[in-house]
């Protein structure tokens, strides 16, 4: 008896040993690091041009200009009419884009160093004026004013040959708000030439007043600035896509990262910038012709623009 008692003693001895070994050293087991979770749950879809020619319109448009809401509803109806055919983008740029002194009302800085640089190059001189695919450089009559670009849109999507498609893929980090757009160019048919393939950056809805003639004291306090360009991902003028012409089929793809600020435009003492919130931003590119001397030198050949963020 004694001798069964001192056995089940025994094994009840071990068991405890065990257990309390167990529970003392788990806190001390080397864990390893729980993964970093990027919030993929909103990821857009890639966009793709297919073979159809998109048309990017431009908008150069100011927060004083008090006839610009006028040419950002001709753009919207635009949209309305031809869908993702037209890729939008407003571009603030110009003494009525540069914030005053007074009335402080307007003290909201809209302008970048890449609409700055196109609004020079291309002369706009005024607001409203826009491009449609900067089509007439060469002839001088590249820039249109706001009642030409629905014709002129409409002729380009009807008529005009696409001898490039262009797909657009991004990866966002949420965390550190860098992205990765991947562009993919596929040339339809052989062509000649030079190319450049450019990357941007817009956002759209942007609350904010603007100066409208017509409106109640001429101003709307909520005015919803829309395609508005915020930065050039590749630079204003992009980086060359091909070079002394493509073949049929060529198909180019080119990677680029860029961290996405919390605000926009440049603060001074009359100004302020803006928040910028990712679920408002869209990615735009487009390929044009850079061959100097081309009668369609710098004229866009595809664009695209795809959401960054639901």
């Amino acid at each position: 008896m004694m001798n069964r008692l001192i056995k089940i003693s025994t094994i009840l001895l071990i068991v405890i040993c065990f257990s309390a070994c167990d529970y003392v050293s788990s806190p001390y087991k080397q864990q390893p690091a729980p993964p970093v979770v990027v919030n993929n749950a909103n990821a857009v879809k890639a966009a793709d041009s297919t073979s159809l020619k998109n048309v990017l319109v431009e908008d150069y448009t100011g927060i004083t200009c008090g006839n610009c809401p006028g040419a950002a509803d001709i753009l919207d109806t635009m949209i309305k009419k031809y869908g993702s055919r037209i890729v939008p983008m407003a571009v603030n740029a110009g003494s009525f884009a540069t914030p005053p002194l007074a009335p402080s009302y307007y003290n909201i800085d809209f302008t970048s160093t890449t609409g700055d640089d196109y609004n020079t190059f291309f002369g706009i001189s005024s607001n409203p004026n826009g491009m449609v695919n900067r089509k007439g450089y060469a002839q001088g009559t590249c820039v249109q004013t706001d009642g030409s670009w629905d014709g002129l849109a409409y002729n380009s999507i009807h008529n005009d040959t696409s001898f490039v498609k262009l797909k657009l893929s991004t990866q966002f980090d949420t965390i550190t708000r860098n992205i990765s757009v991947t562009a993919t160019s596929t040339f339809l048919s052989a062509i000649s030439g030079n190319y450049n393939l450019v990357v941007l950056l817009t956002q759209d809805s942007i609350i904010a007043p603007q100066l409208k003639y017509g409106a109640p004291g001429n101003k709307i306090t909520n005015y919803a600035h829309r395609y508005a360009l915020r930065d050039a991902i590749n630079s204003t003028w992009g980086d060359t896509l091909v070079a002394n012409g493509a073949t049929l089929n060529q198909t180019i793809t080119k990677t680029y990262t860029y961290t996405i600020k919390s605000t926009y435009g440049n603060a001074t003492s009359s100004s302020a910038p803006l928040a910028c919130n990712v679920k408002q931003c869209y990615i735009v590119a487009y390929i044009y012709n850079r061959t100097s001397g081309s009668s369609k030198q710098y004229e866009v050949l595809q664009s695209l623009q795809v959401k960054i963020y639901k």
